[in-house]
């Protein structure tokens, strides 16, 4: 027969490797745990991006159709008058009376097509009352568009933004090297909100 010391030692030794496999077992499912968060992690994270990604990729609010009335679709050449005539190039579009108070920003695009021009575009606006206000442009880039937005506010001479009847482009010539080859391109006039 044992002695009651030697039952409660072989109890005791019972015990802890009872609770030591416990602990290993235990210890073991925490790796399975724990990556199991990452995964779920890299994939909320990727799930984040491609949303951010397809925000970004449709642009900005203000771009968005709703809040764009476009002006000028198409590429427009504005070309120098021959030497001796007005010293101007223009392009005008009619407004019939466009409502421009829901608005903040004209935009438009434009490009020189000779780099040693020093061209400045003058942009009018025209009321119905024949009111104009201006705002002088300039840094025009050559071979590649370059987007100009001008905010609306800017534009003091016209007091009455519900019915603008005309706006104008004018090109200033003053540094034109060869004023029978230059000319600007405008494209993609818009209002924006």
């Amino acid at each position: 027969m044992r002695k009651s010391s030697d039952i409660y030692e072989h109890l005791a030794k019972i015990y802890l490797e009872s609770s030591s496999n416990k602990k290993k077992k235990h210890f073991r499912a925490k790796p399975k745990f724990r990556s199991f968060l990452k995964f779920s992690a890299v994939v909320t994270a990727g799930f984040l991006l491609i949303l951010i990604a397809i925000i970004f990729w449709h642009g900005k609010p203000s771009q968005s159709e709703e809040a764009t009335v476009a002006i000028g679709s198409k590429i427009t050449k504005i070309s120098f008058p021959a030497s001796g005539s007005v010293n101007e190039g223009i392009a005008t579009f009619d407004l019939k009376g466009l409502d421009f108070l829901g608005y903040k920003t004209l935009g438009f695009s434009a490009r020189k097509s000779n780099y040693l021009d020093k061209l400045v575009i003058r942009v009018e606006l025209m009321d119905s009352l024949g009111r104009r206000s201006k705002v002088y442009v300039d840094q025009l880039p050559v071979y590649k568009w370059k987007d100009f937005e001008i905010k609306l506010r800017e534009f003091k001479g016209t007091s009455d933004r519900s019915k603008i009847s005309l706006l104008a482009l004018v090109v200033e010539e003053w540094k034109t090297k060869e004023k029978d080859r230059a000319a600007l391109y405008i494209d993609n006039i818009r209002l924006l909100k």
